[in-house]
């Protein structure tokens, strides 16, 4: 595959990915029903400590609809979203691979591994939204979920300083993927919007590069 075919199909499973994150809005009854600090249902969710925290925000006592609004999210998530963005992702990868061929194999290697766990995450809540909240099912959902935000925020910064050594437009867009991805990382540890924050503003850069760069005569690596 030449490195503008890759930037193409790059740009459609980033336009996939794009409708799948919208659809969740669609959702009915995906709302929070108690303050999340600002963070939407499903994240909360993921990011909950223990039963009682994850039960007191959604809980289908305190919030009926949600438990099955959450439910429906989860398999959008298992068969739209996640093999959208990992396409999205991956395809980046390969159009990149000519710049370095072990940094962007190693990033496909993270990508998938980002993607495989956010399916377990999925199974995870699935179990946990049935009411199987034991300590030890939301533990493994922690253990699980972070892993897979550190993956996902590496996978930008190595697509973003790949970009920046393609050189070109990737001078410009580069530094804003890496620095999504480093805000992604950032939110283990600091603020958690940002973890899905810096995902975005490095997802929304990446899908203008592969639109511009899907047209581009060639897309040489520029040295």
């Amino acid at each position: 595959m030449t490195p503008t075919a890759a930037w193409r199909w790059c740009a459609a499973a980033g336009i996939a990915t794009t409708v799948a994150s919208f659809a969740f809005d669609a959702i009915p009854g995906l709302t929070a029903c108690t303050d999340t600090g600002g963070l939407g249902p499903i994240i909360a969710a993921e990011l909950a400590r223990t039963p009682a925290e994850f039960h007191q925000l959604f809980g289908q006592a305190a919030c009926p609809r949600l438990a099955g609004a959450m439910i429906d999210s989860l398999v959008l998530d298992a068969l739209a979203f996640i093999p959208a963005y990992a396409a999205f992702l991956t395809l980046a990868l390969v159009a990149l691979r000519p710049v370095r061929p072990g940094i962007a194999l190693a990033g496909i290697g993270v990508t998938l591994a980002a993607a495989l766990l956010d399916q377990i995450e999925g199974g995870l809540l699935w179990r946990i939204v049935g009411h199987d909240a034991g300590q030890g099912a939301i533990d493994a959902l922690a253990i699980v979920v972070r892993t897979k935000f550190a993956l996902l925020g590496a996978s930008a910064m190595l697509i973003g300083v790949l970009l920046a050594m393609r050189r070109g437009i990737g001078l410009f867009a580069g530094p804003i993927i890496a620095i999504g991805g480093a805000a992604c990382l950032y939110g283990l540890a600091g603020d958690p919007r940002a973890l899905v924050e810096g995902n975005r503003y490095a997802w929304m850069a990446l899908l203008a590069v592969a639109l511009i760069l899907s047209f581009a005569r060639g897309a040489r690596v520029r040295k």
